[in-house]
Order: structure tokens, then sequence, then C-alpha cells
């Protein structure tokens, strides 16, 4: 394209607004390009650093405890009974007994910030594939009897609020040994043999009724291992209406 000249000056505006259109305009768009993916990569480099962070931070809250036990009886509590658990707790317990015997567990003591913190109990190591049931909340929970000779119990806590915690006993189950079934809220057991033959009664105090069978014996099962005949009742308060002919 030729310049044009007028009055001795050179119009090049025919030119220039070509060359704007043609080049400074698509050096524009380039550069507004380029300045966006440098902001956008900035933009993910800044939070990867903050996720970073935020994940260092919270991985240092992490308390970690437990371990493995072995013998024929002993007590776990959470760390800190009875004066609260950390927040952010992992911990771990493996009860190993001798081969052959099983693991049987008596809660002491139970409270577990309901629905955010949970003492899962497994039967035999802890995978999910011998998970046994999760337990959170304020009432002490029956009794436990392993089907083997490990059992593991597993604390984890959020990162807010805590509660007292928990204590259990543990002891070694021969064969021949159904183990102490427990007593429930506002039960009393009259007994204190728990081998095979052995008979256990149950009644409630005054205000409840017994829901379920008051005589259980220590008997062997299919697979010549002491169970309970029956599971351990209940005890139910009595109605305060009473209806009258």
């Amino acid at each position: 394209m030729k310049g044009i000249y007028r009055d001795g000056y050179y119009d090049g505006s025919i030119e220039l607004r070509d060359i704007f259109n043609r080049r400074c305009v698509k050096c524009g768009r380039g550069d507004f390009v380029q300045a966006k993916t440098m902001r956008i990569r900035t933009g993910i480099v800044f939070w990867n650093l903050i996720f970073s962070l935020m994940f260092t931070c919270v991985k240092g809250f992490i308390h970690t405890c437990g371990g493995t036990l072995k013998g024929r009886n002993g007590t776990i509590e959470s760390p800190g009974f009875p004066y609260g658990y950390p927040n952010g707790a992992n911990c771990t317990w493996v009860i190993v007994a001798e081969e052959g015997n099983r693991i049987h567990i008596v809660f002491q003591s139970f409270a577990v910030e309901e629905e955010y913190d949970f003492l899962s109990l497994y039967d035999g190591h802890p995978h999910p594939a011998n998970f046994r049931t999760r337990l959170t909340g304020f009432t002490i929970p029956p009794p436990v009897t392993s089907s083997g000779s490990i059992f593991s119990l597993r604390l984890t806590s959020d990162f807010a609020v805590s509660a007292h915690g928990f204590k259990v006993a543990y002891e070694e189950l021969r064969s021949s040994s159904c183990g102490n079934p427990g007593i429930p809220p506002k039960g009393i057991l009259n007994g204190t043999q728990f081998s095979l033959g052995d008979k256990i009664r149950y009644r409630c105090v005054t205000g409840y009724v017994l829901d379920g069978h008051s005589l259980l014996t220590c008997v062997t099962n299919a697979a010549s291992v002491a169970v309970w005949d029956f599971p351990v009742p209940i005890c139910r308060v009595t109605s305060p209406f009473r209806l009258h002919g």
C-alpha cells in the first residue's frame, strides 16, 4: 500500500490504521491472552501453596497413639482420660491373645462426641474386612467378645469438640469360658462364674421390668466355643399409667 502526500505532509492514516488492525490489535490480543494465562498460573500456584500450608497445619494437629497389647488382661484408656481426649486423634490399639483364646472387652466408661468422634471395633487387625461396629455418644456399650485371638480398637476425633473419652478392661478367654456378659442399665446380675455349665440370673431395680430371659447358661456352640444360650436382657421402665376396670 502506497502513502499519500498532502501539503508536504505524509498522510499515513490508511496504512497506520491497517497496521493497527493487522498488527497492533493482534499484538494486543496476544498480550491479553498471555497476561490472562499468567494470572491463571499465578492463581493456581497461590492456591496450591495455601492448600499445602493447610494440609501441613492439619497434619501437625493429628494426635497418634495406641500400640500392641499382650497379656492375660489389662485396661485401655483414651489419651487424657477422664479429662478429655485431644482433637485430631487417630489412635489404634491391637490386642493379641494366645493362639486359640479369644478377647473379651468390657466398657467401664464411655463418652465420645456423638456423630463426630468414633471408636471403631475390629474383629482382628484394623482392616475394613474385619470391621465390626462403630461406637459414638455417651451410653456405655455392652461387652464384646472376639471370634479369634486378635481384636482392635481405633479412636478417631475431629478438630473441634471432644469428651471425657473411654476406659475398657480386656481379658483373654479360653474356649471353655463365656466371659462376663455385663449388666444392662438398671439391671442386677447374680452370679460370678462364667465357664461351661455355669448359670447366671438377671433382675431389674424397682420401677423397671425385665425384657428377655432372666436365666442364662454357658453352653457350647456348633464350633465348640463357649457362648451364652441367650442374649443379655434389658430393663424397661414400668409404665406409670395403669388401666382401671
